[in-house]
């Protein structure tokens, strides 16, 4: 204090001080306004149009694909059926019917079960190794004659059950 160049040091403090503040508070203001700017564009009403128009279109095609599923368990379940006496005499057959119209289909599962859930014939081309079980409630609307559709909201899978009327006490889950 009071010594030769005290002066000077304190105003280059100060100027050097400055000098380094100066660029982080402009960044800091540039990256708020980019910030709120670029979230105002995330939330605008064309985007969230746009969300809630593929929300529809993703609905659109998971009933259409319910469909599917319904029609492809049917018919694998009419060709079942007709061939009945052949199958349940011939294990082998019986999985290549089903490996067959899996492939044909397109189909990730094609299995058939028994009331309490064994494995009675299996496609080779199951993309899942082990079928979780099947609820007691869709086993007996099953029974009942009707397809029961399968898809949990949690799941990414549709499935459909279908009861085989010429086997005893068989299913087709596809």
């Amino acid at each position: 204090k009071g010594g030769a160049g005290a002066g000077l040091h304190v105003r280059l403090a100060k100027l050097f001080s400055l000098v380094a503040v100066t660029p982080a508070i402009m960044v800091t203001i540039f990256s708020a306004l980019f910030l709120n700017f670029g979230l105002q564009t995330w939330f605008a009403e064309r985007v969230s149009t746009a969300i809630e128009q593929s929300e529809g279109v993703a609905k659109a095609v998971l009933l259409e694909h319910r469909k599917g599923i319904q029609a492809d368990a049917v018919a694998i379940a009419n060709e079942l059926n007709y061939n009945a006496p052949v199958l349940m005499r011939n294990p082998g057959a019986f999985n290549r019917m089903l490996s067959s119209h899996a492939a044909l289909k397109s189909l990730s599962v094609a299995i058939v079960v028994d009331g309490s859930g064994q494995n009675l014939g299996r496609s080779e081309y199951n993309l899942v190794e082990e079928i979780e079980d099947i609820p007691l409630a869709a086993l007996k609307i099953a029974s009942s004659g009707q397809i029961v559709v399968l898809s949990p909201e949690k799941d990414d899978r549709v499935r459909a059950l279908i009861r085989l009327s010429r086997f005893v006490d068989a299913y087709l889950l596809v």
